[in-house]
């Protein structure tokens, strides 16, 4: 793989999906909720969620997401086979759950590092990524080495 093209795509991939590291450890908040304490987007979309008198279901609803995706967002990782993994997110998630809670969107985006509609920030617009330069075995090895998966012949 080319090293640009390899650049392009870790970097795409690390901004589309950056629930495939482990996370540091949890912390409990004053309601007793886990949550990493590095993770601002939760605290803030569960505050404008209560605010609003929304379960997470009716959140879940409103935005058109999964009940775990929406407590996902809260908590600020997920679980997989037992493993806790800090939450993999879109822009669109973050952006629709903001709206389904009353919270500004702009300031959603801001705490998860999305600068929203800011042409002068690099890498934050969606675009047609070029991977014509990379094999689809160099692109398959770099997922499945990203899910933790072991290469099989």
């Amino acid at each position: 793989m080319r090293a640009s093209a390899e650049r392009s795509v870790r970097g795409t991939w690390l901004r589309v999906c950056d629930c495939l590291r482990k996370t540091r450890p949890m912390t409990q908040s004053e309601d007793g909720a886990d949550r990493l304490p590095d993770w601002p987007l939760g605290p803030y979309l569960r505050q404008a969620r209560r605010v609003a008198g929304l379960s997470v279901a009716e959140v879940a609803r409103l935005a058109e997401v999964s009940h775990a995706k929406v407590r996902q967002l809260e908590r600020g990782y997920a679980v997989r086979d037992g493993a806790h993994y800090a939450v993999g997110t879109t822009k669109t998630t973050v952006e629709r759950v903001a709206r389904a809670v009353g919270a500004d969107v702009a300031e959603a985006l801001r705490l998860v590092g999305i600068v929203a509609d800011d042409p002068s920030a690099p890498g934050r617009r969606a675009r047609p990524l070029d991977l014509s330069a990379v094999s689809d075995e160099d692109l398959l090895t770099e997922i499945a080495r990203r899910f933790g998966a072991r290469h099989r012949d």
